[in-house]
């Protein structure tokens, strides 16, 4: 029998060649034809003109799409939940803050704030992270720097991003972080 592989492509409207792109589509397209390897192919991307055409070429038989956006909110929100607990976990070992940290109500207020992007929650973690030991400190900061969880995601995307930005110039450092 076959060995069976995965391919992995994530982001694929990131690449800067629309040549590229039409490449990639069409190797993949030949998938099938493989005898030697059974590989599946997962590709994350966003629905470009380019990817769109490139994969309505490939046979239906040989693809499934998954929109993203179809996905109920409650699945997206318990996502995001899974995902900043486990990330806040690392962070507490890391940093070594106490065993409660950050505490199931700051969880959920983050969750909140994430309105369902993850993009939200992964660049969260990573401030706060990149902290080290002003964890505490950073993450005080994305919850007084949100606003009200009803307001437009990308108003929350927009403020996480400005307290990165703040933090990341040496001018803004609090004293202690200098």
């Amino acid at each position: 029998s076959c060995q069976s592989y995965i391919l992995v492509i994530d982001a694929l409207d990131e690449c800067e060649n629309d040549e590229d792109v039409r490449i990639i589509l069409q190797l993949l397209a030949k998938v099938r034809s493989l005898t030697t390897v059974r590989l599946r192919v997962f590709l994350t991307s966003r629905p470009e003109i380019t990817i769109r055409h490139g994969i309505c070429a490939i046979p239906q038989a040989q693809h499934q799409d998954f929109i993203l956006h179809n996905v109920p909110s409650t699945i997206v929100i318990h996502d995001i939940s899974l995902f900043l607990q486990y990330k806040m976990g690392i962070i507490r070992q890391d940093c070594s803050l106490g065993a409660d940290w950050p505490g199931e109500v700051v969880l959920r207020q983050l969750v909140l704030h994430a309105c369902g992007l993850f993009i939200w929650a992964a660049t969260a973690c990573r401030f706060v992270h990149e902290g080290r030991r002003f964890a505490r400190k950073r993450l005080d900061t994305i919850l007084k720097g949100s606003s009200s969880a009803i307001t437009a995601p990308e108003k929350h995307l927009n403020e996480i991003y400005l307290a990165v930005l703040q933090h990341s110039i040496s001018l803004e450092f609090s004293d202690e972080e200098k």
